[in-house]
C-alpha cells in the first residue's frame, strides 16, 4: 500500500500513524511507547503488550513508563514525509510500591512508506542526589503467530529459537563496530530490533525468546560485577540510547534486513 503523506490520527487518548505499510497507535496517558502496531493490517504489537521503560533500583524495585498518568505525549513536527512524537514523563512505581525514579524522554520517528520506527530514550537523573540503577529496559510481547515456531536472524545467520531464546549481550564496551540486531521472523511476520552503536556504549542487550521481545539499556545480568551491583547516576546524568524497531513481512530476506539496519542504525 502506498500513500501520498503520513496520516496521523490524534485524540484526547491516542495518536495513530499511518505510514502506509505501517500503523502505530500511541497512548498520551500511562505511556508504554507501542500501544498497538499492525504491519499490512496484521498486528505485530498487539495492545497493553508492555510496561514501557522500566528502572529497577539495587534493591530490586521497579519503576514503570506505563504508571505515570500524567506524562506529557504529543505531536512535535509532522510533515508529508516524516513525524515525530515526543513524550516525557516519570518512571513510577508498579503496583504494591510508592513513589516514582528517574524522567524519562522519548523521540519516536517514521517516515512515509516505512516500516520502521527510530526511538530515541533516555532515563535523567532530576533528583539531587546520586541515585543507584541496577536495569533498566523495554520488554514487550508480539503478536504474529507463535514467536517458538519462527527463525532468528542475526548478523551472523539464520537459526531456530531455542526454548530459552537468544540474546546478544555486551558487558563491556567495544572499540570497533560489532552485531547490534537480532530478528524473529515466523509465517506471517517479525519484527528486528537493533540498538545504534551497542557494541560501543555497553552494556547493552537484546534478547528473544518464546514469551516476546527485550531491550536492555542497561542489563542487569551487566550488573553483578560492579559495585554495589549497580550503576550510579549523578544529579543531572542521563543514560540515552537510540533504538530501532524494524516490521519484516513474512516474504523479507535476512540480508536485506541487516543492509537496511546498518544504513538506518549503525553499529
Amino acid at each position: 500500500m502506498s500513500i501520498e503523506s503520513l496520516q496521523v490520527i490524534e485524540s484526547d487518548s491516542a495518536i495513530e500513524i499511518d505510514t502506509g505499510p505501517l500503523t502505530v497507535s500511541l497512548l498520551r496517558s500511562r505511556f508504554n511507547l507501542f500501544h498497538n502496531v499492525r504491519l499490512h493490517g496484521v498486528t505485530v504489537i498487539p495492545s497493553m503488550s508492555s510496561a514501557g521503560f522500566v528502572v529497577m533500583t539495587p534493591k530490586r524495585k521497579h519503576f514503570a513508563s506505563v504508571r505515570d498518568a500524567d506524562c506529557e505525549v504529543s505531536v512535535s513536527e509532522k510533515s508529508d514525509d516524516q513525524v515525530t512524537v515526543v513524550g516525557r514523563g516519570r518512571h513510577c512505581a508498579m503496583p504494591g510500591g510508592t513513589g516514582s525514579l528517574l524522567a524519562w524522554a522519548v523521540r519516536l520517528t517514521v517516515g512515509r512508506g516505512a516500516s520502521h520506527a527510530v526511538v530515541e530514550y533516555e532515563a535523567v537523573n532530576d533528583e539531587t542526589n546520586e541515585v543507584g540503577v541496577r536495569g533498566i529496559g523495554y520488554a514487550f510481547r508480539a503478536a504474529i503467530g507463535a514467536v517458538d515456531k519462527g527463525l532468528i536472524w542475526t548478523a551472523e545467520g539464520e537459526f531456530p529459537l531455542p526454548d530459552e531464546g537468544r540474546e546478544l549481550l555486551y558487558e563491556e564496551p567495544v572499540a570497533r563496530p560489532s552485531p547490534n540486531w537480532i530478528c524473529w521472523r515466523g509465517p506471517r511476520g517479525g519484527l528486528a530490533i537493533a540498538i545504534k552503536e551497542m557494541g560501543r556504549k555497553a552494556p547493552k542487550a537484546l534478547r528473544v525468546r518464546p514469551s516476546g521481545y527485550s531491550i536492555g539499556f542497561l542489563p542487569e545480568r551487566a550488573m553483578d560485577g560492579a559495585v554495589g551491583g549497580a550503576v550510579t547516576l549523578q544529579p543531572g546524568e542521563a543514560i540515552r540510547d537510540t533504538a530501532l524497531f524494524y516490521f519484516v513481512g513474512p516474504t523479507t530476506q535476512r540480508q536485506q534486513v541487516a543492509d537496511d539496519i546498518q544504513s538506518i542504525c549503525p553499529s
